[in-house]
């Protein structure tokens, strides 16, 4: 799923979130993972074509682990990190928003 929306002064953020499930792996019995990416963008009111580009992301795992060695197992956790840069818009030289989101 995906959803954007406005911010005050011009500004914008996403959130771009996937989820993958599986069961009866080799010894994982059932698991998930979820990744969450928050995207805020805000522009530099006094540089034209200037913008500050913070990313958020959020990833979570889960599984269900069965073995003779260990038996059952759930295993679970979570990793968040965040990043932000500055960046100009440039579409002649393929610089949009996207090229800055990485």
């Amino acid at each position: 799923s995906v959803y954007f929306w406005d911010l005050e002064g011009g500004s914008f953020a996403s959130c771009w979130l996937v989820k993958k499930e599986l069961s009866g792996g080799r010894f994982v019995k059932e698991g998930s993972w979820d990744s969450i990416h928050v995207v805020e963008v805000s522009e530099d009111p006094k540089k034209k074509n200037e913008f500050k580009y913070k990313v958020t992301t959020t990833v979570m795992v889960s599984m269900t682990v069965e073995s003779a060695e260990l038996g059952s197992c759930n295993l679970s956790g979570s990793l968040i990190r965040d990043r932000s840069v500055k960046g100009t818009i440039d579409e002649k030289g393929g610089k949009s928003h996207i090229y800055h989101m990485d």
